[in-house]
């Protein structure tokens, strides 16, 4: 569930194109981010990159609840977590069309994930 302190990473509600990138400022430091839909695995993956375009995340499947980043250890990704929510409470997987209706992108800064969970794999 988003807490106040959550920051909402805008992704075009009006696309279902099988790929949607750009470049997001994440706790003072930019990152792209490229969300790639399988029509095979029907299924959402992300790349992140550093803000000199190298990648530093390839394929990551992305998933409602859980915390995208959380179980990599890179210094250069961003310090917080990204996480979908399901805005229906269903913990849906994200479909093609899931960002036009019910599925939003957020990000937990550091700081609030370790005063609010403990640790850093969890979205409280």
């Amino acid at each position: 569930m988003a807490l106040p302190e959550d920051q909402l990473v805008k992704i075009p509600r009006s696309s279902v194109a099988p790929e949607i990138s750009g470049r997001q400022q994440l706790e003072g430091g930019w990152w792209g981010l490229r969300f790639v839909f399988s029509s095979r695995d029907r299924r959402w993956y992300l790349d992140v990159a550093a803000d000199d375009g190298t990648v530093l995340v390839r394929g990551l499947r992305v998933s409602c609840g859980v915390a995208l980043l959380g179980h990599l250890s890179d210094s250069r990704l961003p310090p917080g977590q990204l996480f979908v929510e399901d805005s229906g409470g269903l913990g849906r997987a994200p479909d093609r069309d899931a960002w036009q209706s019910w599925a939003t992108l957020y990000y937990r800064p550091r700081a609030v994930v370790l005063g609010a969970a403990g640790t850093e794999d969890e979205v409280p």
